[in-house]
């Protein structure tokens, strides 16, 4: 503990909640937020910690964030949960849950993968270790579910921050299937969301770079996210005489097709019938308007 700077007033005691690791920045080196809760009047609130890249010690930097008023914290786990290529986190405080947005990812690059298990593998891929290599160093990310007690569920997507390099050498998967070889895909594309399967690259999807994706309508809005039994849109304000709701995977195979009623700017999709995984909702309307966006249904 002697390597987290922690700033006053701070106190010990055991009501140390959950703890997470995430590259927050998106410059390769992992920070760490965690949560304390139970033992008031301590400290009893989130910490939020960014690695040190030269020392590798750890600076406070809650307070900078704005997160000091998260107080008697039980829960902080990171997730892209806006699909932009950098961690956000969730954090569950006393007046219930929050989500705080981060944009400081945004100023390195990334890479950002969701793996397709092949036959033999849980649905999930839980187990499987990726490692992504760059001239400068290698990262290792498990593919893991709960955490145990007051720990959260675990992103199936893994955001690896790149910093200012340019290119990825490789990224090596070892599936949790003891007949399996790994899979290693060589100079894969970077500042995309990859899908990635036995085989190697299965899909590849622009989540940062506007100009790779022209269909992309600002004020479309989708939520929750990720979702479960069901996800609701909302269009801007615009006249138009109906069209169609289109769910597909990110490779585009069609997943599910409803009717959307003239004049209508909210509805809900049901997603029961629909596998957990990583989906494009298309709104596609009859005066030739199109809407895209990606959302995980877990």
């Amino acid at each position: 503990m002697g390597l987290l700077k922690r700033k006053d007033p701070q106190s010990f005691h055991l009501g140390d909640m959950d703890a997470a690791w995430f590259d927050f920045d998106n410059d390769g080196w992992q920070d760490c937020a965690y949560g304390e809760n139970v033992y008031l009047p301590a400290t009893d609130r989130v910490f939020m910690f960014r690695q040190n890249p030269t020392k590798h010690d750890f600076d406070d930097m809650t307070e900078s964030l704005g997160m000091l008023p998260y107080k008697t914290c039980h829960v902080t786990r990171p997730c892209d949960y806006d699909l932009d290529g950098d961690e956000d986190i969730l954090v569950g405080w006393k007046n219930g849950l929050s989500m705080i947005q981060n944009d400081k990812g945004k100023t390195n690059n990334f890479v950002e993968i969701k793996l397709e298990a092949p036959a033999g593998v849980n649905r999930n891929a839980i187990g499987a270790r990726i490692q992504v290599y760059t001239d400068s160093m290698v990262q290792i990310r498990d593919v893991l579910c709960g955490q145990g007690h007051f720990g959260a569920q675990q992103p199936l997507e893994k955001v690896f921050g790149l910093g200012k390099a340019t290119k990825i050498d490789s990224i090596v998967i070892r599936w949790p299937h003891k007949t399996l070889p790994t899979t290693t895909i060589t100079n894969p594309p970077i500042n995309r969301f990859l899908v990635l399967g036995e085989n190697g690259l299965s899909g590849s999807f622009a989540v940062s770079a506007e100009e790779e994706k022209p269909s992309f309508v600002s004020g479309l809005s989708i939520y929750p996210n990720p979702a479960q039994s069901l996800v609701r849109f909302t269009l801007p304000t615009i006249q138009h005489s109906g069209g169609k709701v289109q769910i597909t995977t990110v490779l585009g195979g069609e997943v599910l097709t409803v009717t959307l009623p003239p004049q209508t700017l909210e509805l809900s999709v049901p997603l029961d019938e629909i596998s957990v995984g990583t989906y494009i909702l298309n709104v596609r309307l009859d005066n030739g308007v199109s809407y895209s966006r990606l959302f995980i249904k877990r």
